[in-house]
């Protein structure tokens, strides 16, 4: 045993409700340390610290944890297989993959798409999620934080009505590709949708604006969506109504 060496302990850890596994080296209790690597933190910030130690060996011999750590990660292929996080290679004498390279970057994406959960996986996942109590539950911002807020919301920069417009994608919702094609609403459902309409009054300075706004605009539209303003919202827009909605009031 050399002088420098540390006694290293090897281990495999497991998520209880993804199965995702993780092979590495502590010097720490290895049932109470949680593990480095960079896609299995991330794993475990998403789903939860719900983690099994299946297993712990170890080690006062340093050529010795080596040897076993890189055999292990070579029969088990634990950086191509979509069962382990690990990212590189674990030799049980450098740290875990804690600095993203390019080629690491390019390794978790190829983990994350590979890594697909079982439909038993994500109704735990579900169930857990159920369970966790909302993080602002029985509490309330301090004034301190709400004017914070406030100051936020004052100046955080407003996008206009009409950048919104250039910005929608086209969504043709008409036929078979409309979400109540071949549907009726229940009687219930237009009972509650009329229930809800009714006694709705619009108060005159609403009406005053409402009227104000529409004068001098047109309709325009862009085979797909249509929309009112004083202008076309970008080179694409046609002026008119979609073909559909000609017979409707203005």
């Amino acid at each position: 045993m050399t002088i420098d060496f540390k006694p290293t302990w090897l281990y495999l850890k497991q998520h209880n409700l993804t199965g995702l596994l993780y092979f590495g080296k502590t010097i720490k209790d290895p049932f109470a340390y949680p593990g480095s690597g960079i896609h299995w933190t991330s794993h475990l910030k998403k789903h939860g610290d719900n983690v099994t130690t299946i297993w712990t060996k170890l080690f006062t011999d340093k050529e010795e944890l080596s040897h076993y750590a890189l055999q292990y990660s070579h029969n088990n292929n634990i950086v191509e297989s979509a069962a382990y996080a690990n990212l590189m290679l674990e030799n049980g004498l450098t740290g875990g993959d804690t600095g993203i390279s390019q080629q690491g970057r390019e390794q978790l994406r190829i983990k994350s798409s590979l890594h697909k959960h079982s439909l038993k996986t994500i109704q735990k996942i579900k169930e857990a999620r159920a369970r966790q109590k909302p993080t602002m539950l029985g509490k309330t911002h301090s004034e301190e934080t709400k004017q914070k807020i406030r100051q936020y919301n004052l100046n955080k920069p407003r996008t206009s009505p009409l950048v919104k417009i250039k910005n929608l994608k086209p969504h043709n919702h008409s036929g078979e590709l409309n979400p109540m094609f071949g549907k009726t609403h229940s009687i219930d459902t237009k009972e509650k949708i009329s229930a809800s309409l009714k006694g709705r009054v619009m108060s005159g300075e609403w009406k005053e604006k409402a009227a104000t706004a529409r004068i001098g605009s047109v309709w325009w539209h862009n085979n797909f969506i249509e929309t009112r303003s004083k202008v076309s919202p970008n080179d694409t827009w046609v002026r008119g109504r979609l073909p559909n909605n000609k017979n409707k009031g203005n």
